[in-house]
């Protein structure tokens, strides 16, 4: 899932800190799981997790879902 490394560096964070971030704003996660996104085999992600991401990084849900957009559909 390529938009996480997008929203890592468009916030410049580490995924240690993106993975603090993230249950900070209430939502579980562990670093392990932010690298098992990046990896190219990941097919799904709980929306919680998607909606932190997208409060995290400081996105607009129409940011977003131009990032979701590219990398998803096949236009």
């Amino acid at each position: 899932m390529k938009f996480v490394k997008k929203i890592k560096k468009l916030q410049r964070l580490k995924t240690y800190s993106f993975a603090k971030l993230i249950n900070e704003s209430g939502t579980t996660i562990t670093r392990e799981c932010i690298y098992y996104y990046e990896l190219d085999k990941c097919k799904s992600m709980k929306l919680e997790v998607l909606c932190a991401m997208r409060r995290v990084g400081g996105l607009s849900w129409a940011d977003l879902g131009k990032l979701l957009d590219a990398e998803f559909l096949n236009d």
